[in-house]
């Protein structure tokens, strides 16, 4: 298999990347950069299916595969162990720990805002942290024929 991506291709597209607000031509700089995202995105994923199986048919306990600059690691993700809340109350309180947490209900307290001139409930503040970013997409079914 042979991969070749462009690198100086690359480096054009982030030389003109600040042109996309002062030319309406240089949308195609994100709908390539996109379009090579999709590409080796579904690459990615493929290759990673295609180490399992052919690591599982070797080892099916296997953990890792170490090469001279890489390293597949094949793990397992979140609980080991679920409960069944429909038996908790047959369940020794030592098996399991219970998390209650909190969340804003956004709606519920722009209506109060909007109520109360601006001023938000006892006990809400708004979050400072919150930080914005740039994010950019294709719209529904550009790049489906990619």
């Amino acid at each position: 298999m042979k991969i070749t991506i462009d690198t100086k291709n690359l480096k054009k597209l982030k030389a003109d990347a600040g042109k996309v607000f002062l030319e309406p031509e240089a949308e195609e700089v994100l709908l390539t950069i996109l379009k090579l995202e999709k590409q080796v995105t579904e690459t990615k994923d493929y290759i990673k299916a295609k180490l399992q199986e052919e690591a599982e048919k070797i080892n099916p306990e296997f953990e890792a595969l170490k090469g001279t600059n890489t390293v597949v690691r094949y793990s397992s993700y979140g609980y080991k162990y679920r409960i069944d809340e429909s038996r908790i109350k047959e369940l020794d309180k030592e098996f399991y720990n219970k998390k209650i947490s909190y969340y804003a209900n956004s709606d519920a307290i722009e209506e109060y805002a909007d109520q109360h001139k601006g001023r938000l409930p006892l006990g809400v503040d708004e979050n400072q942290e919150r930080n914005k970013k740039v994010s950019f997409y294709a719209k529904k079914g550009v790049l489906d024929n990619e």
